[in-house]
């Protein structure tokens, strides 16, 4: 992929509703590797919910891993890609009993 590609971001995972008193998340808790057609009910601290990562999207007219990825799903950069890929984590600590969304969430919800 050329370096002139537009680039946008790319949402691995998505959690909310995560317990105030979890300090750690184990390596590994939530995913050990890309499932076909998506994670349907993946662990994670007890009380939170996943939404929808962007592999939905990317799999979507892919007859064989098209469907619905909750979850973590780690870095899969292409192998062809001139530039080099960044992944970070950020947690956002917010005042609200439950984060308003529901069922099948996206970053853009």
């Amino acid at each position: 992929m050329p370096a002139s590609l537009p680039r946008a971001d790319f949402y691995h995972w998505l959690v909310v509703d995560i317990p105030p008193e979890v300090n750690e998340i184990a390596a590994g808790s939530s995913a050990d590797g890309i499932v076909a057609r998506g994670k349907q009910s993946p662990a994670g601290p007890a009380g939170s919910r996943h939404g929808l990562n962007d592999y939905t999207l990317w799999f979507a007219g892919d007859a064989d891993m098209s469907g619905q990825y909750f979850g973590y799903d780690g870095p899969c950069p292409p192998w062809n890609d001139e530039l080099l890929h960044h992944y970070h984590f950020v947690l956002y600590a917010i005042d609200l009993a439950r984060c308003p969304v529901e069922g099948a969430f996206t970053a853009s919800s």
